[in-house]
């Protein structure tokens, strides 16, 4: 992973991860956390362990409680959301490539995907197909965009932010000389 960061700094790394696996101990899972924020992954799958009868975990281990898998699932969430959020960061004022397809949910925006696999939103009508946007905001789990070429960025403040690493404001981070368009109001760092 050190190598890949050296000479692709701009790689995406993401990763399967499954909480309370039968025999996890408290250790081990630390020791999960801690390669996450070591590695710093931009895209996680994550899910509880379920148990499968006749696998050999199902037969050679004891299952870890439910309640223990979600709270362990609840902490690599958070964790992934903080990293994901410093990751999709350094992407702010930087120009891009996306694949549009379609109509987002939100008004006004599109929606499409970068060479990296992270969302991407942007604030324009664009047609299917690849174009060149600059990133103007950024959440855990998207990036917020306008048309290259353009004046307008998009940016947002986001309040109420439960994570430590999600309550800095994002306007702070716009690039300068640039005018900014509003993120919808749903658009939130937990998202």
């Amino acid at each position: 992973i050190r190598e890949v960061r050296k000479h692709l700094p701009d790689a995406t790394i993401s990763t399967d991860l499954i909480a309370g696996f039968p025999g996890e101990t408290e250790e081990d899972f630390e020791e999960t956390l801690s390669l996450y924020s070591e590695v710093g992954y931009d895209l996680a799958y994550m899910f509880i362990y379920s148990e499968r009868e006749g696998t050999p975990a199902a037969i050679h281990f004891e299952d870890v409680p439910r309640a223990v898998k979600v709270e362990r699932l609840s902490r690599l969430i958070e964790l992934s959301k903080d990293v994901s959020l410093e990751r999709n960061r350094k992407w702010i004022g930087r120009e891009v490539e996306v694949l549009i397809k379609g109509p987002a949910e939100e008004t006004g925006f599109v929606q499409g995907h970068t060479r990296g696999n992270q969302v991407a939103l942007v604030k324009a009508d664009l047609s299917v197909g690849l174009h060149r946007v600059i990133v103007g905001h950024a959440t855990p789990n998207r990036l917020y965009c306008a048309p290259a070429g353009t004046s307008l960025l998009v940016s947002a403040t986001v309040q109420n932010i439960s994570s430590p690493a999600s309550r800095a404001s994002s306007s702070a981070r716009i690039a300068p000389g640039l005018s900014e368009v509003e993120v919808p109001s749903n658009a939130s760092n937990s998202t």
